[in-house]
């Protein structure tokens, strides 16, 4: 390895990361639904307290989206700890003043949930300056096979540095 190599990977990641925005991700509360009580015992928690960071990079660089990255903990429906890493894309539209609307796409690795492996989730925003409210929904499905098909909402708040 040459020395330029050894001076151009780390100012190459210092670069990437001066333009990058980092954000707190702050997870609180879920609603289920669609659960056939009948058939399954369909005792979730609706309190899932949680925090995360995420790194996001102008919009300007994918298709007026922006690229992000974001990694978590929370307590998750099944009262036990979740771990997520997630890679995905953010786009917003201006709605006036400072409020703006927006949807996200994420996909990574999950450890919770009824998940271990691969999972996708797409989110809607409301933002009014740095602070955004994200509300993500989650089909009817097989989660797990822990506690029958139900469909799950999500509410989380995304703090803009």
């Amino acid at each position: 390895m040459t020395i330029r190599t050894l001076l151009l990977v780390p100012a190459l990641a210092l670069s990437g990361q001066l333009l990058a925005s980092p954000a707190l991700l702050l997870f609180g509360a879920s609603h289920h639904s669609g659960c056939d009580t009948r058939k399954y015992r369909c005792q979730f928690e609706s309190f899932n307290p949680g925090a995360g960071i995420e790194w996001g990079w102008d919009q300007s660089l994918l298709a007026g989206g922006m690229p992000l990255v974001r990694a978590g903990v929370y307590r998750d429906s099944y009262d036990e700890t979740a771990a997520f890493m997630a890679a995905g894309w953010r786009r917003t539209w201006p709605l006036g003043g400072h409020w703006e609307v927006g949807v996200v796409v994420l996909a990574g690795y999950l450890h919770g949930s009824g998940i271990d492996g691969f999972a996708a989730l797409p989110l809607a925003t409301l933002g009014y300056g740095p602070l955004a409210l994200e509300l993500a929904y989650i089909p009817k499905g097989q989660v797990g096979g822990l506690q029958g098909d139900v469909a799950v909402t999500s509410v989380n708040l995304r703090w803009q540095f």
